[in-house]
C-alpha cells in the first residue's frame, strides 16, 4: 500500500519512467554499440549520478520550504542552508561541464569534480540528519497535507 502511495503521486510516477528510459537506452547502447559504451559508461553513470544528487538538494529545499514553520524549530534557517547548498552544486556542476568542453582539463580533474560534488552532498546529509533527527518523516510539518510532489 505504502509503495503504490509513493508511486503514483506525480513525482513518483515521473521518476519511474525517467529510470527505465535511462536503463533500455543503456541497454540498446550496450548491444548496438559495445564499444563506445564501454568508453562512455562510467562518464554517463557519473553525470546521472551526480545530477541526482543536484535534484534531490533542489526537491528537498522546495519541500522544506513548504513546511509549516511551527511545526520545525528552525525552518527558515534549514530552507537557506538547503537552497544554498543546491545552488552551489548546480554551480559546481556547471562549473566541471564549462571547463571540460572549453579547456579540455587532462589528468584527475574529473577526479576532483566528484569529490568536490561528493563532499558538498555529505554537507547536505548532515544537514538533513540533524533537521529530521527527532521527527524523521517529514510528512508531519505538513498542516495542509504533503505538497504535490511529495
Amino acid at each position: 500500500l505504502e509503495f503504490r502511495r509513493v508511486l503514483f503521486r506525480s513525482g513518483g510516477i515521473v521518476s519511474l519512467c525517467l529510470f527505465w528510459l535511462i536503463m533500455v537506452l543503456g541497454l540498446i547502447a550496450l548491444v548496438l554499440f559495445p564499444d563506445k559504451f564501454k568508453e562512455c559508461a562510467h562518464g554517463a553513470a557519473a553525470i546521472l549520478m551526480l545530477s541526482a544528487f543536484v535534484a534531490t538538494t533542489f526537491c528537498t529545499a522546495y519541500v522544506v520550504g513548504k513546511e509549516d514553520p511551527s511545526e520545525s524549530a528552525h525552518q527558515r534557517a534549514y530552507k537557506r542552508i538547503y537552497w544554498g547548498i543546491a545552488w552551489l552544486m548546480l554551480a559546481t556542476s556547471l562549473l566541471v561541464l564549462w571547463a571540460h568542453h572549453t579547456k579540455r582539463l587532462e589528468g584527475h580533474w574529473g577526479l576532483w569534480a566528484e569529490v568536490a560534488l561528493i563532499g558538498e552532498f555529505a554537507g547536505y546529509w548532515i544537514v538533513q540528519t540533524i533537521d529530521l533527527w527527532k521527527e524523521p518523516d517529514r510528512i508531519m510539518r505538513f498542516t495542509k497535507g504533503p505538497p504535490p510532489c511529495l
